[in-house]
């Protein structure tokens, strides 16, 4: 908005270099009421342009005030003469402004000296004197500029309806980019020069003053940062060739960024609450977004274009400097700029590697419009096919795919349809979105019967094509990542993750540990120390579904348990462990509700004493230092919430028959997924790990004992294993798990963020 600002001060300036400069003569009158016409005509400045920028004030008004500047010229021109021969010096404007112009208000003598260099800028000549014919020539082109300026009128009024429809907004848009390619070509007419930043400064600082606009307040610097950027022109002054670019600019992308300000505004200015629901909901808010941003491409090819083809990561910098620390709610600025590399350079796919090039353009609006595409292909099959919103079987949706594919005649439509079926019924039905007591919330439902709703096939074409980007710019050519990957990506990102409080920084090897339960804990997870695209997106909808329940328990739990302990590194105030556990693992049936019906039923059957066991493995699986007394903080009430997922997706995954059991085939069936954690854990208690046949007998050892062989390595221990080695795969050998079973399997061979802070596992696995 600073551009549309910039234009928008001209016309004041302008306006103030002639309006009311009529010596002892009588002032024409304007017919208006903003007190233009009369002794100090100015005096109303602040109103007459706020009401314009809203919208509220008549064209006819509008008019009024700038036939008042030129009858008001036309008046001082014939009848004062001035110190020069046919010119006016600042000193001759000086008093006529104090005493005709600006009369509530003390006038620096400064704002003549400004207003003149700009005079000089814009109509030639010196800037100690303003000639009879320049005056001639700004009286011409104040008409010109009132005519452009008062088109927009009407459509400055439209953002002030309660409801302005996207036809309205994009009238807008164009009426702006028009009124600036008409104000450009003006521009072109003029004797326009080079208005140094000292002089637009001080004019800015002293308009501001005197005549109570807020709107320029501070523009200066902004105005020639902005400049810089985008036309990569010199930063200490305004020079010829910038003034039609500043009015094309300004207006294109001031109408822009009204339309997109008034679309997504909620009642106090700020983004509406409903905005991600709206982006879900309403194709049609969504294609004018898409379109407001195909509008601003122009203007930024242009700006790369003025770079040479790449505007430098350095230039970037300047600017995250001047964003207000309000803009960035207390985001360092350190941590933004060093995210900012790895953004460009790897995720947005810089061709040249050292700032917004055409390959960052290409990037995020192929990226952006294959989305579109997609998300109106889907809107448009629930439209056609009429099918529920929230829940559509399996069986069903598979079908009406398939029928729906069928009568899709253009080559092009049936491939991208295509792809979206296949994408959609690669993931089982499961994530949902509900209205909860603290609003719009969204869930996994671990629960039978559960259908495929509009809110999880979203996420899914959505999460799709983030996962697959994020493939491409860390694995290459690859369809999954490796342990140093996930550990790259973290380590471009942790700092400004970190800062704004979604990642604790600190813990030890957070990448790896991030592509290991990604590898074990999803519908897709098999244990092969990669993280796949499935794997990805799976995985991305427990962290959505586990943040919710995790926000939940800090919003219900820490007014119980605060006790002044202060808060840990990520914000967070820290609560005592024992007050948690009575709120959360005494009362977990309340906090699963229904997107855990199996396991509610399940834990209904158990023991005080069981429960109390099996949240103990849960917690030792899950912390950071394993089961211990500290202060829970966000990251272990996270890391809590989250191993009910994990584990109840495992259980959910290879509970084939439903049974509520893992049989003895359904447990083999999980081997895999477990296979090379549990060679890593084994190795490290000085197991040798290298035969097949002895890493499963480990695993079905820990299924049927509950704990981990030979720890201690005592004889009797040892005799234990060798017999179970011996008898393990016998048809007659039984063993099984339920859930509290799989719970001390995740206890047995998790290894805590800190292992030696942690007590041991046999310790704290004991069944």
């Amino acid at each position: 908005m600073s551009l549309l600002k910039v234009t928008i001060s001209m016309a004041v300036l302008m306006m103030s270099t002639g309006c009311g400069m009529l010596g002892n003569k009588a002032l024409p009158k304007s017919g208006g009421s903003a007190g233009v016409g009369d002794n100090g005509c100015l005096n109303n400045s602040k109103n007459l342009v706020g009401r314009f920028l809203d919208g509220s004030i008549s064209q006819q008004e509008w008019k009024s005030a700038f036939d008042c500047v030129n009858q008001s010229l036309g008046f001082f021109t014939d009848y004062v003469r001035g110190t020069s021969t046919d010119a006016y010096t600042p000193g001759d404007m000086y008093n006529l402004v104090k005493g005709f112009l600006i009369t509530n208000r003390n006038v620096n003598p400064e704002l003549l000296i400004g207003a003149f260099s700009l005079k000089s800028a814009l109509f030639g000549g010196s800037n100690r004197e303003f000639t009879k014919g320049e005056i001639e020539l700004l009286k011409k082109s104040l008409e010109r500029l009132q005519s452009i300026t008062g088109e927009l009128i009407p459509y400055l009024g439209i953002r002030q309806k309660p409801n302005p429809t996207f036809t309205e907004l994009l009238e807008l848009t164009a009426a702006f980019k028009r009124a600036g390619e008409q104000l450009a070509d003006f521009v072109n007419t003029l004797p326009v020069g080079m208005l140094s930043d000292g002089a637009l400064k001080a004019l800015i600082q002293e308009l501001t003053y005197s005549l109570e606009l807020p709107i320029i307040d501070e523009l200066g610097d902004k105005v020639f940062l902005a400049k810089w950027l985008i036309f990569n022109t010199r930063r200490d002054a305004v020079e010829n060739g910038d003034w039609p670019k500043i009015f094309r600019t300004s207006l294109g992308l001031g109408g822009i960024g009204i339309a997109l300000k008034s679309a997504v505004s909620g009642a106090h200015g700020n983004i509406s609450p409903d905005f991600a629901s709206r982006i879900m909901n309403d194709p049609e808010f969504r294609d004018f977004l898409w379109e407001l941003l195909l509008q601003a491409k122009p203007y930024v090819e242009e700006s790369i274009a003025a770079h040479n083809g790449s505007t430098p990561l350095p230039l970037f910098d300047h600017v995250i400097d001047a964003l207000p620390e309000s803009f960035l709610n207390s985001l360092p600025k350190r941590s933004l700029k060093m995210a900012l590399r790895p953004l460009l350079r790897k995720v947005l796919l810089s061709n040249t590697k050292t700032g917004v090039d055409q390959g960052v353009v290409d990037t995020v609006y192929q990226f952006i419009g294959d989305l579109i595409l997609d998300l109106r292909a889907l809107d448009q099959f629930y439209l056609k096919t009429g099918l529920d919103r929230n829940s559509v079987s399996p069986q069903f949706m598979a079908q009406r795919l398939e029928a729906y594919l069928s009568t899709l005649s253009e080559t092009a439509e049936k491939t991208r349809f295509r792809s979206i079926r296949s994408r959609i019924l690669t993931y089982r039905p499961q994530f949902r979105k509900r209205q909860g007591a603290a609003g719009e919330v969204h869930t996994i439902q671990f629960g039978q019967g559960v259908g495929y709703s509009h809110y999880q096939n979203f996420m899914v074409l959505a999460l799709d094509r983030a996962a697959r980007h994020i493939l491409k710019a860390y694995a290459g050519n690859r369809d999954y990542l490796v342990d140093t990957e996930v550990t790259a990506f973290f380590k471009d990102f942790s700092d400004i993750l970190f800062a704004m409080k979604i990642i604790d920084a600190t813990v030890p090897n957070f990448g790896g540990k991030r592509l290991q339960d990604m590898d074990l804990f999803t519908d897709a997870s098999d244990g092969n120390l990669q993280g796949s695209l499935v794997e990805l997106v799976n995985y991305a909808m427990i962290i959505i579904s586990s943040g919710e329940l995790t926000d939940r328990m800090r919003a219900e739990i820490t007014p119980v348990c605060d006790q002044g302990l202060g808060t840990d590194i990520m914000g967070w105030t820290l609560v005592p462990a024992q007050c948690l556990r009575s709120q959360f693992h005494e009362r977990l049936e309340y906090w699963i509700g229904d997107d855990f019906p199996r396991l509610s039923a399940f834990w209904r059957t158990l023991s005080p004493e069981e429960k109390r066991k099996a949240m103990t493995w849960l917690e030792h699986g899950s912390r950071r230092n394993g089961f211990t007394e500290e202060e829970f903080g966000k990251f272990d009430i996270g890391a809590l919430g989250v191993i009910l997922y994990y584990t109840e997706s495992l259980f959910n995954r290879f509970d084939f028959d439903t049974s509520e059991v893992l049989s003895k085939a359904e447990v083999n069936s999980a081997y895999p997924v477990f296979k090379e954690l549990l060679r890593k854990t084994a190795s490290e208690k000085g197991l040798n790990t290298g035969n097949d046949f002895l890493l499963r007998g480990i695993y079905t050892y820990i299924v049927r004992h509950q704990e981990m062989p030979a720890t201690p390595a005592s004889v009797a221990n040892l005799a234990k294993l060798a017999w179970w080695m011996a008898t393990y795969s016998l048809p007659t050998t039984n063993y099984s798990a339920d859930r509290y079973g799989v719970f001390n399997i995740v206890c047995q061979i998790a290894k805590p963020e800190n292992p030696n802070l942690a007590p041991p596992n046999a310790e704290v696995c004991k069944p």
